[in-house]
């Protein structure tokens, strides 16, 4: 080994940052397309053109178009749920953050139905943060309900949250907020079952 070699590698703060730049603008330029075409029609030559950089500099960062969708839905599914909010009680954090859920998913309708076709809106309603403040709803307002009746319950809430559903009802001529409503009504409606019939 020579001393070259042994020496640790120098990482530049700002080649680091200026990666991450140029990945955020890709990435942007991919939002960009979805908002107009299907997810099939992307191309890197439209990205490239969106993003205003060179197919070249994609392709230093993603080895292949399905590398860039597979760094992208992560990315954007993140920025399509909102961040949870302070609340009386759980209930009412749930309920406000499906209503903010619903209203984001309303202004991005183009990229969440992209995602519904590509098989990736399923992650926005099934989120682990979502599912910890369904029990932790269910644990407040019925402590003593057996597992397998709560894992039920768990489901039905956000089955009432999930994208397919604010899909299902947008389509049904529901405008997003009457969305939004009809689904906390059904989660108050799944709720209420329960209480009436904990061993059901």
């Amino acid at each position: 080994m020579n001393a070259r070699s042994s020496r640790p590698r120098y990482s530049s703060p700002l080649r680091t940052r200026q990666k991450d730049q140029t990945r955020l603008l890709i990435l942007e330029g991919v939002a960009c397309l979805l908002r107009q075409v299907d997810p099939a029609a992307v191309t890197i030559t439209d990205v490239a053109r969106a993003a205003e950089v060179t197919e070249r500099t994609i392709y230093r960062h993603y080895q292949s178009r399905e590398e860039l969708m597979r760094a992208y839905w992560p990315w954007q599914l993140n920025r399509l749920v909102a961040a949870p909010k302070p609340a009386a009680t759980p209930l009412e954090a749930l309920l406000r953050r499906v209503r903010d859920n619903f209203a984001i998913w309303a202004r991005e309708e183009r990229l969440v139905r992209a995602a519904s076709l590509c098989g990736e809106g399923h992650r926005l309603g099934a989120r682990p943060c979502e599912q910890a403040a369904t029990d932790e709803v269910i644990a407040e307002l019925m402590p003593s309900l057996a597992a397998a009746r709560a894992r039920e319950v768990a489901a039905a809430i956000g089955a009432q949250a999930s994208l397919a559903n604010w899909i299902a009802l947008r389509d049904t001529g529901l405008s997003a907020r009457q969305a939004a409503d009809a689904a906390v009504r059904g989660i108050e409606l799944v709720l209420a079952g329960a209480r009436v019939s904990p061993a059901a």
